[in-house]
């Protein structure tokens, strides 16, 4: 059997196990998310995880369970094979702590998933799509998210994957402000980090570095340079969450598997 169909098949049996355990009402202050974003509203019912009504333009709320682990474990994959949250390919650190570049061909690895997830994001995808010049490249940081998401997620026996639900129509816009969050404690591994007009990414771990706190993030086109488009993993402090208004969403809408 070959590889491909043995991690489809780990896909189908995680996500049977992922369905058991549904997502548990963390987001105790999307409220102060909505009034910062769409401004004071005293009435305000937000929706929660799988209560959102269909949307023909964004997608489908996804009613399947918490996969947040399975899209981590896809985010450190697509750095390295081992999965561990590091790679082979370290270099020097930043001003906020270490750094690591992806050490493999993981956007060529599934020429099907790079295919259909192409095709859903119309193309809009970076100049820089697998092994290039050395390096492992995941084309803009937005496809390569979902990518990350379209691939911790189309083996699942469901029918569909989950997705970011504004690409490619307005790619850097909120992603899903009743499931959006900055309260960088309760965040966790598997989360979308999303800064509109700026920048996307992963949260892959909580961690205490240079005596601040704050998230390792795993994305492509930050690590090197603006334009390089590698995959890699980096340090941001707390702070500089908050200051660049990065929030962190709660992967929540799938589109189908077609």
């Amino acid at each position: 059997m070959s590889f491909h169909m043995n991690r489809r098949q780990l896909l189908r049996r995680l996500g049977l196990v992922a369905a058991m355990y549904p997502l548990q009402t963390f987001l105790t202050g999307c409220e102060r998310s909505a009034e910062s974003i769409l401004g004071p509203e005293t009435n305000r019912q937000l929706p929660r995880p799988g209560t959102e009504p269909h949307n023909a333009t964004t997608g489908y709320a996804w009613t399947y369970g918490d996969w947040t682990a399975r899209v981590n474990w896809e985010a450190r994959y697509a750095l390295s094979m081992a999965a561990k949250g590091v790679s082979g390919r370290s270099l020097s650190a930043d001003r906020y702590g270490p750094r690591w570049y992806g050490d493999w061909n993981y956007v060529g690895s599934d020429p099907f998933a790079l295919g259909r997830a192409k095709i859903e994001a119309k193309y809009i995808t970076g100049a820089k799509l697998g092994w290039i010049d050395g390096y492992a490249c995941g084309g803009t940081c937005t496809f390569f998210v979902r990518l990350v998401l379209y691939r911790a997620t189309y083996g699942a026996p469901y029918g569909v994957h989950l997705t970011t639900p504004n690409h490619p129509g307005s790619v850097y816009s909120w992603c899903d402000w009743a499931h959006m969050t900055r309260r960088w404690g309760e965040v966790r591994p598997g989360f979308v980090a999303s800064s509109p007009g700026n920048h996307m990414a992963l949260f892959d771990q909580r961690a205490f570095v240079n005596g601040v706190w704050g998230w390792y993030l795993i994305d492509s086109n930050y690590v090197g340079w603006n334009g390089g488009e590698r995959i890699g993993k980096h340090f941001l402090p707390d702070t500089v969450l908050n200051a660049q208004n990065y929030w962190a969403w709660y992967p929540s809408w799938a589109t189908p598997n077609t």
